[in-house]
């Protein structure tokens, strides 16, 4: 979060200091509340320094030769937090961008390009991604171009800005014009300066002129240390995972963990879930983890999200469990009892078999049938048709031997549901040796 902000807007106000940066509110080892400064003697080597605004200019140690242009960064974007950032230009015009350390430790970390001028930092994501550096460079003719640098080395021109475009800075505080905007200044063939906003959709807006010859532009946002602005993130964790076709079979427990451990997080106060579908509930539980157990079924809703002790709130999270404990019903085995008579040898449909699921719905499906006597050569006793999860008709032969018990058939129907559920069930017929038996 911040707060009492300052659009800073600095002439060079005297020789060889044009390259101003600040870390509002950061002691980087010299105290807080300092500017930060490169300034040229007049072989072109560079120095750093700091500025109070008690009037102290201290040189600190030297930098080397042709540095252009200095910005800060407090978070870490790949080499460290509360890093200062530079380029600088080789005899050519070839600039390289590197880092500062205030302990000085000056390291290149990669060349971006010809006649680069301008540097700023912006930690949120402006539309091209968080945490990038945007520059300023110029061509031949003084025709500026807008860019982007990320601490990968990926340098990207964005889009044209116009002529002799020379500081930039980052303002995430709307100031009169838009939050998230990049500021600079432009001078004319006489050095009169304009300032103006660039939004990264392209929008370039002069807003007023400021006079002759301004070299560097910054914005101060001075940030509330400790205040947590960043809500809890939880995450659901099922006793065990749906199948492949999403469904569970059994009753399943989400456990529900918030985390409020980013720099600053005040910790978790409560996590907040509602159910809503097959099962319904609601609870409010202290702290950052609980359970619950789903175990109506049909198609549940978990909702849930958590709440830090700062009051902030994250957004909320759903969560889908479909549960079928059931198995399929099957229907149309013949029912006790059945026999056939007389023995004429002929097929009798003796049952329609059909299955059914009104969960998860029918997986697979099928009828055998076997028989304690042969069939006679080159012909079928049991004949069972449909396919699928098709209803089968069963016809049977109405035959038997004529020594033993009898002829007895077994038929057996098995079905699975996309749940995982199964159900086999049977069904007996008879042929008699005689109606005494």
């Amino acid at each position: 979060m911040r707060r009492n902000y300052l659009l800073a807007i600095a002439a060079a106000a005297f020789c060889c200091i044009p390259f101003l940066s600040l870390a509002a509110s950061v002691d980087l080892g010299y105290g807080p509340d300092l500017f930060y400064y490169l300034s040229h003697d007049a072989g072109g080597f560079s120095t750093f320094g700091t500025i109070s605004t008690s009037g102290a200019v201290t040189d600190r140690f030297g930098v080397g030769i042709h540095f252009d242009a200095l910005t800060f960064a407090a978070p870490t974007v790949g080499y460290g937090p509360n890093l200062l950032y530079y380029l600088r230009h080789d005899g050519g015009g070839f600039s390289t961008f590197g880092t500062i350390s205030t302990s000085g430790a000056v390291t290149d970390r990669f060349g971006v390009g010809i006649h680069f001028d301008a540097l700023t930092f912006a930690a949120p994501d402006l539309g091209y991604g968080p945490n990038l550096f945007y520059y300023l460079r110029h061509d031949g003719s003084g025709f500026s171009t807008f860019g982007t640098i990320s601490t990968s080395g990926a340098v990207t021109d964005r889009f044209g800005v116009g002529i002799n475009f020379n500081a930039l800075a980052f303002a995430s505080t709307n100031v009169g014009y838009g939050g998230n905007l990049l500021y600079y200044f432009r001078r004319d063939a006489a050095g009169f300066s304009t300032f103006g906003t660039i939004s990264t959709s392209g929008a370039i807006v002069d807003r007023f002129g400021v006079g002759f010859r301004f070299d560097a532009l910054t914005f101060a946002e001075v940030i509330e240390q400790g205040v947590d602005r960043v809500p809890p993130v939880t995450t659901a964790t099922l006793s065990r995972s749906a199948n492949a076709n999403g469904w569970h079979n059994t009753d399943v427990t989400v456990t529900l963990n918030a985390t409020d451990n980013e720099p600053g997080g005040t910790g978790v106060r409560e996590i907040d879930w509602l159910l809503i579908g097959a099962q319904t509930g609601t609870g409010a539980v202290p702290g950052n983890t609980t359970s619950l157990i789903v175990n109506a079924e049909g198609t549940t809703t978990v909702i849930y999200s958590a709440i830090d002790n700062a009051g902030n709130r994250e957004s909320t999270r759903t969560l889908r469990i479909k549960l079928d404990k059931t198995p399929p019903v099957i229907a149309g085995l013949p029912s006790l009892g059945c026999s056939l008579w007389p023995p004429r040898h002929k097929l009798v449909q003796v049952a329609t078999v059909a299955a059914s699921d009104a969960l998860s719905g029918l997986a697979s499906f099928n009828v055998t049938g076997t028989s304690n006597e042969s069939p006679q050569p080159g012909e079928s006793d049991i004949v069972i048709t449909g396919s699928a999860l098709q209803p089968r008709v069963v016809e049977l032969r109405s035959e038997r031997l004529g020594v033993g018990p009898g002829r007895m058939y077994i038929l057996t129907a098995t079905a699975s549901d996309l749940a995982g559920n199964t159900n086999t069930a049977t069904g007996v017929c008879i042929v008699p040796h005689d109606q005494g038996h």
